[in-house]
């Protein structure tokens, strides 16, 4: 999709679906033709898209995780549509939210944000709402600065921290959480060491919400034929 010039922020959307059970019962070419379907419509809405990715679950609660930026929030609407009419009633959605793309308040610098977009996909996807105790928001601007500037210089000083890209996006008054923070990797024990080395720095002691925990890996849907 073509794009203005200097986005200042995007808006991003996941969807979690599980599979139920009577898609594993069904006849194997009647999901060859679904799957087909969802992948030709998948397709055609990536032409629409800033983003637009699909991964298989690695957890057991979902089975299929997409998602989608944009510079506004009608599409998905369209993508939504789209995954309930190629599953149709095998389909389950467990997860759903909408969150903003923007600057951090606690960095310098902006410009267009869809840069940062323009990379190539990582083989795992990582995701989860989070949500920070009343106490964080009652402290002086200056005092959180501090707190987020030691996370961002331990995590990008953190020797396995190369090829793990982060987005943090703002879901106030969208859902029940305040952030969605995804990441893109392609070494799960890297992004693993990461985020244990992380749970030492001050800014853990007013978070209070990490979940659900979204892992998934990059997929061509073929293992949901067998």
């Amino acid at each position: 999709m073509t794009t203005e010039n200097n986005l200042r922020y995007i808006f991003m959307f996941i969807d979690a679906l599980r599979l139920r059970p009577t898609w594993w019962e069904e006849d194997p070419e009647r999901r060859k033709e679904r799957l087909w379907k969802l992948r030709e419509n998948l397709q055609n809405l990536r032409k629409e898209f800033l983003l637009l990715r699909t991964y298989s679950s690695l957890r057991w609660d979902t089975d299929l995780i997409v998602w989608g930026a944009h510079t506004s929030t009608e599409p998905f609407h369209g993508l939504r549509a789209s995954l309930r009419s190629s599953l149709g009633i095998h389909g389950e959605e467990q997860f759903s939210t909408i969150s903003i793309y923007e600057t951090s308040p606690y960095k310098e610098g902006g410009g267009d944000l869809s840069r940062y977009l323009a990379g190539e996909e990582s083989r795992y996807f990582v995701a989860y709402p989070m949500k920070k105790a009343v106490d964080w928001y009652l402290l002086p601007f200056e005092e959180r600065r501090e707190v987020m500037k030691e996370h961002m210089d331990v995590a990008k000083g953190h020797p396995e921290v190369k090829g793990i890209r982060a987005y943090t996006t703002y879901s106030f008054g969208l859902g029940d959480q305040e952030f969605v923070v995804i990441y893109e990797m392609n070494s799960l024990p890297s992004w693993s060491h990461v985020v244990e080395k992380l749970r030492e720095v001050k800014a853990r002691k007013w978070i209070t919400k990490e979940e659900p925990l979204l892992v998934g890996e990059k997929t061509d849907f073929s293992h949901f034929l067998r």
